[in-house]
């Protein structure tokens, strides 16, 4: 396990280069002169002394991997620079909404996951063909709706006319429903449908029916061999699957309310507030990157020749 996990943390480096040197473009794309911007906000005049010394002060006159060097250190520091909008610290604005986000994504993930997989698996397992017939078929349709739309719709159903759920804020379970039926409902029926066609396709293999031949129980062919052989693509698709559900949670943020920080990103795009843009990048990206380096880690355990047919591709 040792030298996979060295393979796959060393594939991490490049990506994460890449993610911080987008966020540095970023900043460095700011609208305007720094040096401009801060001689109007502390009411100085620009006269051509007083720019040069601020440029030299504030190291814009060095060459861009100068900068990027120097811009990286602030990040490891904690330092993603100050908004456009509200000249706040950008990791102060994303540090007070990255638990709402992070609650809705993962309750959306466990969610689409735990109940994708137990109704593939009743799926596969039943002989009932209209049920399997209707479930897909209902699936299919709600999967098809947009996550907006159908963020939409629940609003209208449980909030307006049913007056069950709360339709906007943060605070309870209950304001946690309708963002997370949003957000799941179009990856459980992918879900849904990779469980059942994985299942069907191994319990027709020959060593299921020598299991049945030899009188094992239902119950124990079903977990022991069936589900396990499963579980490699499966958890594949779900450590995909949860970047996915995280960066599309920012359209649901904003639809409910919901103080994430999809909401900040939206504004941030909307006012073309850089580095509050390049400050979520910068959080999001390794936090993707960790979710799939520990997939990769499940797929070993859950199958180690994994890591020989890496190795042997490496060859």
């Amino acid at each position: 396990m040792g030298h996979y996990f060295q393979r796959r943390l060393l594939i991490t480096f490049p990506t994460l280069f890449l993610i911080t040197l987008g966020a540095f473009l970023l900043t460095t794309a700011a609208r305007g002169d720094p040096v401009l911007i801060l001689l109007e906000q502390s009411d100085q005049p620009p006269t051509p002394e007083l720019v040069a010394f601020y440029r030299e002060q504030l190291g814009l006159n060095d060459r861009l991997p100068v900068r990027y060097w120097r811009w990286l250190g602030s990040v490891v520091q904690g330092d993603l620079g100050r908004s456009f909008l509200s000249q706040r610290p950008v990791a102060a604005i994303l540090g007070e909404r990255i638990v709402p986000t992070l609650v809705l994504g993962f309750t959306a993930f466990i969610a689409s996951t735990i109940v994708g997989i137990l109704l593939g698996a009743v799926l596969a397992v039943t002989r009932f063909w209209q049920l399997d017939l209707v479930t897909r078929m209902t699936l299919s349709v709600v999967s098809a709706i947009p996550s907006f739309c159908l963020a939409i719709g629940l609003i209208s159903l449980f909030g307006t006319h049913l007056r069950l759920l709360p339709v906007a804020g943060y605070g309870s379970w209950q304001h946690l429903v309708l963002p997370t039926l949003a957000l799941a409902l179009g990856p459980l029926f992918v879900t849904v449908r990779l469980t059942r066609g994985a299942m069907i396709d191994i319990l027709h293999e020959d060593y299921i029916r020598t299991a049945r031949a030899k009188g094992l129980d239902q119950r124990r062919i079903i977990f022991h061999h069936v589900l396990r052989n499963a579980a490699l693509p499966l958890t594949t698709f779900v450590g995909m699957r949860f970047g996915a559900l995280l960066t599309g949670a920012a359209i649901i943020e904003s639809i409910f309310a919901w103080p994430g920080m999809g909401t900040v990103f939206i504004t941030a795009i909307a006012g073309r507030d850089l580095p509050v843009i390049g400050g979520y990048l910068l959080l999001i990206g390794p936090l993707i990157i960790g979710v799939n380096l520990l997939t990769d880690l499940l797929c070993w355990a859950i199958d180690p020749r994994v890591a020989f047919s890496h190795t042997q591709g490496a060859r």
